[in-house]
């Protein structure tokens, strides 16, 4: 009911709102494969075919609303919470699995990491699944046939985003840190190698369905060739701050606490002896899992919100597990008071935890109260996108084709329904110079093969991509002159089209004030 209240107040529906950039490209997407389209084939993005299957899922649920997609969202993190709770109650008891799962569910309605149909979000249901298959029952083996399907799972993962690799990575280390420790490779290598199965039949089914498409070599250059250079953009030093950014939009006090119990749970592998339980084994891939997220989440060097959601997950079980080991520690004070001091710990451990989520928590509930309240007032209010967009749908026909030139705002083309003339309804990838000299020649042949009806110029608002400032349509000079040969001829070939058949049709009346510009 809480994560209810707080998705509402996130994604209300009463205050004007519309899907942000990425969400606003991956419904694009979703919505275009609804029609017939293929990613990769007919747009360009550099994300897994998974998170636009979801989002065709939840436009079709929706009936090509996308509330249908946050609805999906909304219901498929409430069972994560379900099933991380259920994880936790058998190894914890249920009131630390409790505190754990609300704490989940703050970090999810009322932190900077959530939100806004992003796949990090979807992957983490996938990992909440695959841990209850392995761990729903204690000391209980779990069936081959659930090693596979975690193996599937992890495929789903890993084809969200590239970085779902954490979900491999991860189990592997446990697996062989156990190996090393006990000697039962055969047992544990043919888990693995079930689980290693599962992900290969995924990956092949889904490769197959790509190629039969004709999509494969696309998917390749796009999901794999666009993200190397994605990350090869950025530093060491870059990746360090990321990982404080990401410390801050976890919070400090959560990210603190979340320490300590990553130390205490180390604490207990380490001082493990005898048998080691299915609990110790969960405890060991915790500790091992938190700092893998936290590398790859720093890899690319960029600091985006939603890449340190895959945090969430292992900082949850970790902090639950500490709550449980710090009582432990009482057992060296004097026997009379051994348990209040342990216990006392733990809740100042829960209390540092939550102390930070509890602000933004009261100050999101006063503002959902007040547009509940003021309902008239906040309703008859519409948003930016939506303002664009019903100007496209009046000067266009529902055929038409529309560029949004550059950047990569596809809410404008999803909410209007008409579709992008290009593949690259995200043109970033064009102002790479890896990219632009086989890129902008296949841009400007699709322009050709599909003029379309209107341009919005988002360049006076959409700031800089790689660095350099994104050319405003009206340059009457070729903005990529100092750029290497074959992306300055390319560009140059771009711009001399359009300036060539289409003219100026003045700019949006209302903000961003975008120049416009028509057929000549």
């Amino acid at each position: 009911m809480l994560l209810a209240i707080l998705w509402f107040a996130r994604f209300n529906p009463i205050v004007a709102f519309a899907p942000g950039t990425d969400s606003g490209l991956y419904l694009y997407i979703g919505q275009q494969l609804l029609k017939g389209a293929m990613p990769y084939r007919d747009v360009f993005d550099n994300k897994g075919p998974l998170l636009y299957l979801v989002n065709a899922l939840g436009l079709a649920l929706g009936a090509g609303s996308f509330w249908g997609v946050y609805v999906l969202e909304y219901c498929l993190l409430a069972a994560s919470t379900v099933l991380t709770y259920l994880v936790l109650k058998a190894r914890v008891g249920w009131l630390v699995a409790a505190l754990a799962a609300l704490f989940f569910v703050l970090e999810v309605g009322v932190g900077h990491i959530a939100g806004d149909n992003h796949e990090e979000e979807y992957a983490v249901v996938l990992q909440c699944l695959a841990l209850f298959l392995l761990f729903r029952k204690p000391s209980t083996e779990p069936r081959l046939l659930l090693w596979f399907v975690s193996g599937l799972l992890a495929a789903g993962a890993f084809f969200l985003k590239p970085t779902g690799l954490g979900f491999w990575g991860a189990p592997l280390i446990t697996v062989l840190l156990i190996c090393l420790s006990t000697g039962e490779w055969r047992k544990w290598l043919r888990r693995v190698f079930v689980g290693v199965a599962g992900a290969a039949a995924a990956s092949a089914a889904l490769l197959v369905y790509l190629a039969v498409a004709g999509a494969l070599g696309l998917f390749v250059a796009d999901y794999f060739g666009f993200n190397f250079m994605y990350v090869g953009t950025h530093g060491m030093a870059d990746r360090l701050s990321s990982i404080g950014y990401g410390a801050g939009q976890l919070g400090y006090l959560a990210v603190a606490a979340v320490l300590v119990a990553w130390m205490l749970t180390l604490r207990r592998v380490l001082r493990r002896e005898g048998e080691r339980t299915d609990g110790d084994v969960l405890a060991l891939l915790t500790v091992i899992w938190l700092p893998v997220e936290v590398v790859l989440a720093a890899t690319s060097g960029y600091s985006r919100v939603q890449y340190y959601f895959p945090w969430l997950l292992p900082a949850t079980l970790l902090l639950a597990f500490g709550l449980v080991e710090l009582p432990k520690l009482g057992r060296r004070a004097p026997e009379g008071r051994r348990l209040s001091l342990g216990w006392t710990a733990a809740a100042l451990l829960a209390a540092v935890a939550f102390a930070g989520l509890l602000t933004p928590t009261a100050t999101i509930l006063h503002n959902l109260a007040g547009s509940v309240l003021h309902y008239r007032s906040y309703s008859a209010t519409t948003s930016q996108a939506e303002q664009i967009a019903a100007y496209v749908d009046a000067r266009t026909a529902p055929g038409d084709e529309v560029l949004v030139w550059g950047g990569y705002n596809a809410t404008v083309n999803l909410l209007a329904e008409r579709r992008s003339p290009t593949r690259y309804v995200m043109q970033l990838a064009l102002y790479h110079e890896g990219y632009a000299a086989s890129g902008v020649p296949e841009f400007l042949r699709e322009l050709k093969a599909h003029p379309p009806a209107l341009i919005l110029d988002t360049s006076p608002t959409y700031g800089q991509a790689w660095g350099v400032a994104v050319p405003p349509l009206a340059a009457t000079s070729n903005p990529w002159a100092s750029s290497p040969a074959p992306v300055a001829a390319a560009w140059a070939a771009v711009y001399s089209y359009l300036h060539e058949h289409y003219r100026s049709a003045g700019r949006l009346e209302f903000t961003p004030g975008w120049p416009v510009y028509v057929p000549r």
